[in-house]
Order: structure tokens, then sequence, then C-alpha cells
């Protein structure tokens, strides 16, 4: 398994590169009005509107710092047996990491608040904790951000 590591301020975490359609320079979004705070907005993403959720407000209820290395890291978020692209903004998203599958070991916990942490692995001594995307938003908001129009 091939994953795409990247930090919410001093955390790793990755995202499988299955899920993975591009990553990108952070660009120019609309925001939207009475969305929460972790929604960064939306852009034009080849002729589609595309709302991006800023992980480290998401996360830690902090913006993401704009250093040279933060991204927007656009994924397949499955919806309704229907992908939509979704652009997550993250810190230091600069590297590709390849584990086996046996590698990932469970965290020892499964928070209520948090069921999109998935198994965490270590690599060059850290540990990274894996992100599973179909559970990274309320039910709520994935059907705000996507409407069944789409």
């Amino acid at each position: 398994m091939l994953l795409l590591v990247f930090h919410v301020k001093e955390d790793s975490y990755a995202i499988d590169t299955k899920n993975v359609v591009e990553v990108i320079p952070l660009t120019h979004l609309q925001s939207l009005t009475g969305a929460p705070d972790y929604v960064a907005g939306i852009f034009n993403y080849r002729g589609a509107s595309v709302p991006v959720i800023d992980l480290c407000h998401f996360f830690k209820d902090e913006n993401s710092n704009r250093y040279y290395n933060t991204r927007m890291i656009l994924v397949n978020y499955k919806l309704a047996d229907k992908n939509h692209v979704l652009g997550l903004i993250a810190e230091n998203v600069s590297d590709v990491v390849q584990k086996d599958e046996s590698q990932l070991q469970s965290s020892g916990m499964q928070l209520e608040t948090s069921p999109f942490l998935g198994k965490v692995v270590f690599d060059k001594g850290a540990m990274i904790q894996n992100i599973e995307l179909d559970k990274l938003l309320p039910d709520e908001l994935s059907t705000l951000l996507f409407s069944e129009d789409d």
C-alpha cells in the first residue's frame, strides 16, 4: 500500500494513494457562508465545483499555516455509491511511503468524535495515523457539500 503522508500541526497522517486524485498548490477559494469554519470554501476544478476542508481546522481548531509545502490533496470521496472530488488542505505534504497492509496496526482506541482515525504505521521512528476517508465527514455535511444533482 502506498501512503501519502502529511501533517496537521505536529501530528503525522496518511491517505492511501488509491484515493488521491491529485495534489495541487493552494489556490483561491470562494467562501461558503454558513458552512462550518473548517470548510475552507470551494473552487473550480476542471469545470466542477469542489468543496475544500482545512484539516488543521477540522482536527485541531486552528487554520493551516500557509507553508511552501502546504497543499490541497484532492481525493475521491464516496457518498451514496458515487465518487465526488473533495479537497483537503494539509501542511507538509511531502512524502509517500510504501507499507505492507500487515504493517498497519490498531491504535488501541476508537473515538466516537474521530471515527475517521484508522490504523497506525511507523516510519523512521514516527507514528503515522491512517485517515479513513469514508468516515471523515459527518453525514449531514456530506449531504450539504455534495448535492444529489452532481
